[in-house]
């Protein structure tokens, strides 16, 4: 049957033992503008907890970067994670780099045309790929324009199944938020 697991940890032992690594990408044009006019989906993948996390976004300009960017990393604080270090791609806007200056992290970029060195391409591989499956299952009438909608049940029920990195009994969803309740 299914086990319950305390998620009790020594902090200060915890602390070292850490990365606090963020990978984060975005995803191509999707093929229906959402209602609330969003296109493209940034990505971004948590290494300690393995969490990955995403939030819509209008456009590729630099400023929609930076505020999908900031939603995320202040996504991240709330569940009490605070990464130190940002690998993302080599073709990071000098905006987003500011960003994460302000941020207090460090960034390390990809080297060019390595996609397999940024783990957010495996995040957004996997996220596009469970987004799709649960679009698939929606009523046949479901308007694919309401895709923005869902993302919240796309990560919540993504990172139960995603187990989590440094405790790997626990799902990244109980890593980040504590046993889910199932009632």
């Amino acid at each position: 049957m299914f086990k319950i697991v305390q998620l009790d940890v020594d902090h200060d032992k915890e602390e070292e033992e850490l990365l606090r690594v963020i990978y984060s990408d975005g995803t191509g044009r999707l093929p229906k503008t959402s209602r609330r006019g969003m296109n493209y989906i940034m990505v971004m993948v948590e290494i300690d907890s393995k969490a990955i996390l995403a939030e819509a976004m209008r456009n590729q300009l630099a400023a929609e970067h930076c505020r999908a960017y900031q939603l995320l990393l202040n996504r991240l604080h709330s569940y009490k994670i605070f990464p130190k270090k940002h690998i993302l791609d080599n073709e990071i806007l000098d905006n987003l780099k500011a960003v994460i200056k302000l941020n207090n992290l460090e960034y390390k970029l990809v080297p060019p045309h390595d996609h397999q060195r940024n783990i957010a391409e495996k995040g957004i591989q996997t996220y596009k790929s469970h987004l799709i499956s649960i679009l698939c299952r929606t009523d046949k009438d479901f308007p694919l324009y309401l895709w923005c909608n869902i993302l919240p049940q796309v990560k919540h029920t993504l990172n139960l199944l995603q187990p989590s990195g440094k405790l790997p009994t626990v799902s990244a969803y109980a890593y980040l938020h504590g046993q889910h309740n199932y009632d």
